[in-house]
């Protein structure tokens, strides 16, 4: 009977503590939930159709709007809004919590603005596209130039209602610094002030919100700010057995993978080669760095690589020099930048094109031989 009492006890005790516990973390959450949030300054969020309430979370902390997306979610379902978001494009004001963002972004008819232009930039082309986001969450495509093209007039128009446009800069993975600098000094909306270019690697290739008359320099910065912050974040989480000593080694491989492959779920196994072969002292021997050679990052080698390519002199000829390069050869986004720092296990040397737009991989150079006479039987 003892022990009954005794089991009793310490079941009602651990319920009480429990409770307790409970209490404290809904105070705290609530607490946190009800009082001013991160943001230094306003910017414009995005919520696009088919979004949820997890990956709204999950965007709001990368940019920065909220502490914690455990504590927004858990306020969402508290106020029972978390199926209640509205499709649009919102101004968040500086110090808004997270109670005020949840708010705007579920109450109708509450989207900053109707109209965004965006400056995307990638390897190829930069071009600006004119967004209008219509009643139910419908975002529709009116119109699209490309840079120097004169915009069509009824878009004119409405471009010079400076209050009824949101604008945006989008980089692609992969671009060099220099291209990015040039997409910027196309940007009809951005004060051009740049006088050199960043280094390599240091611009995180993603979305931007820009007001209109910003000065390029200060893009670049939050570009910059952006790609420091998550090379150190996936710095420390790196595999123990990450084949580079250091963040920048890790910026210059991680660039060779953005360049080798465009099929995200091929960069573990790319950087698994990589990793392999600076294991064992081999050549990299990545057409990438090669061709950055020739280039300098200033224009697209519009042809194939020659065998007297190959025998330039140029640290970046990766056939010729054991290791790394001297710097990244273009930005690189934070997917390749993880996989630079935690490889996939394989015991793979080699890889070519397979004429599907992914890579055949192999452990031996007679397996290798045997996919370069396939992929040539594909390309011919």
């Amino acid at each position: 009977m003892a022990r009954i009492r005794v089991l009793v006890g310490s079941l009602v005790g651990f319920a009480v503590l429990t409770a307790c516990l409970t209490a404290i973390f809904i105070l705290f959450a609530w607490q946190n939930f009800e009082s001013g949030g991160p943001l230094r300054q306003s910017i414009f969020f995005d919520v696009s159709r088919g979004e949820n309430i997890g990956s709204v979370a999950a965007s709001l902390k990368q940019s920065g709007a909220i502490s914690s997306e455990l504590v927004f979610l858990f306020g969402a379902a508290w106020k029972r809004l978390d199926s209640r978001l509205m499709y649009g494009t919102y101004e968040l004001a500086a110090g808004s919590s997270m109670a005020d963002i949840l708010d705007l972004l579920t109450t109708p008819q509450a989207s900053a603005y109707r109209n965004v232009v965006v400056l995307r930039a990638s390897a190829r082309e930069a071009r600006f596209e004119f967004w209008i986001n219509q009643p139910g969450g419908k975002r529709e495509l009116l119109a699209e130039v490309m840079a120097g093209e004169t915009w069509p007039s009824e878009i004119s128009s409405t471009l010079k209602n400076s209050e009824s446009v949101a604008y945006r800069v989008t980089i692609a993975e992969g671009l060099t610094s220099w291209q990015v600098v040039q997409a910027l000094q196309s940007a009809f909306f951005l004060e051009f002030d740049v006088v050199s270019t960043p280094a390599e690697g240091s611009l995180a290739p993603q979305t931007y919100a820009v007001q209109p008359d910003s000065k390029a320099s200060d893009v670049l910065a939050s570009m910059q700010e952006a790609q420091t912050e998550i090379l150190e974040t996936e710095w420390l989480a790196r595999s123990q057995a990450a084949p580079v000593k250091s963040r920048q080694d890790a910026l210059i491989l991680a660039s060779i993978i953005e360049k080798e492959t465009a099929v995200a779920s091929e960069r573990g196994l790319i950087a698994s080669v990589f990793a392999n072969r600076l294991a064992k002292g081999m050549k990299l021997q990545a057409d990438p760095t090669v061709i950055y050679g020739l280039t300098e990052g200033r224009s697209n080698l519009d042809r194939s690589l020659l065998r007297r390519d190959l025998e330039l002199e140029s640290p970046y000829n990766t056939y010729i020099f054991v290791g790394l390069p001297p710097t990244p050869i273009c930005n690189p986004g934070a997917a390749s930048i993880q996989k630079a720092l935690n490889p996939e296990e394989s015991d793979y040397l080699y890889f070519v094109a397979d004429g599907s737009g992914g890579h055949a991989f192999a452990r031996t150079y007679s397996e290798h031989r045997e996919n370069v006479r396939q992929w040539r039987k594909v390309s011919n």
